[in-house]
């Protein structure tokens, strides 16, 4: 994982000092380090990824009659690109695709449901979440962090991150109203 800021553009934005002792190896960490909390935070992947195969199980899809609608929501945001939407009904086993049977908007719908009465399922989803390019805030963000790992002391050296800088008390206001538009409550 790579932070979505370079050592030159944290240099710059944060003030750091080019002559700094610290190897541009330390800054990077430091920056992906910086980032992986963000994404803690927020508990979600931001960088665009694919997802293959993302599989929703029983209760979640459960019909209690044929024809109605499924509602899914993809663990991950925000969706960019849907590949495939297959489902499995337990009596069949076998996969088939219902690429002309959803529509999608921050949840996919599943008309006219292919499973039988009281029958469960399985929906296995592909698609592509996150951000291609990282929006200015977040990178913002990223530096407001380091910097604060920084002005702390957190090296690499000195060891792993304790759980209590994993939570979001230490974040800064300014941080966080930046954060709180990414935030995904599960």
């Amino acid at each position: 994982m790579t932070a979505p800021i370079t050592i030159n553009e944290f240099r710059s934005f944060s003030g750091l000092p080019r002559n700094t002792n610290m190897t541009d190896e330390t800054l990077q960490h430091i920056l992906d380090t910086s980032w992986a909390l963000i994404e803690r935070y927020c508990n979600q992947k931001l960088i665009s990824e694919n997802i293959l195969n993302d599989i929703y199980i029983h209760g979640t899809i459960y019909c209690n009659t044929q024809g109605s609608n499924i509602i899914i929501v993809p663990r991950y945001f925000p969706v960019t690109d849907i590949q495939s939407v297959k489902y499995s009904s337990s009596a069949n086993g076998a996969f088939f695709s219902l690429e002309d049977r959803y529509i999608y908007d921050r949840k996919i719908v599943i008309e006219n449901s292919p499973f039988e009465s009281g029958d469960y399922g399985i929906i296995k989803l592909s698609y592509t979440h996150g951000f291609i390019t990282v929006p200015e805030d977040l990178k913002t963000a990223c530096i407001h962090v380091a910097d604060h790992l920084l002005s702390e002391g957190f090296f690499p050296s000195s060891g792993a991150l304790s759980e209590s800088a994993l939570l979001p008390s230490w974040l800064t206001e300014e941080t966080e109203k930046i954060l709180i538009h990414y935030r995904r409550y599960r």
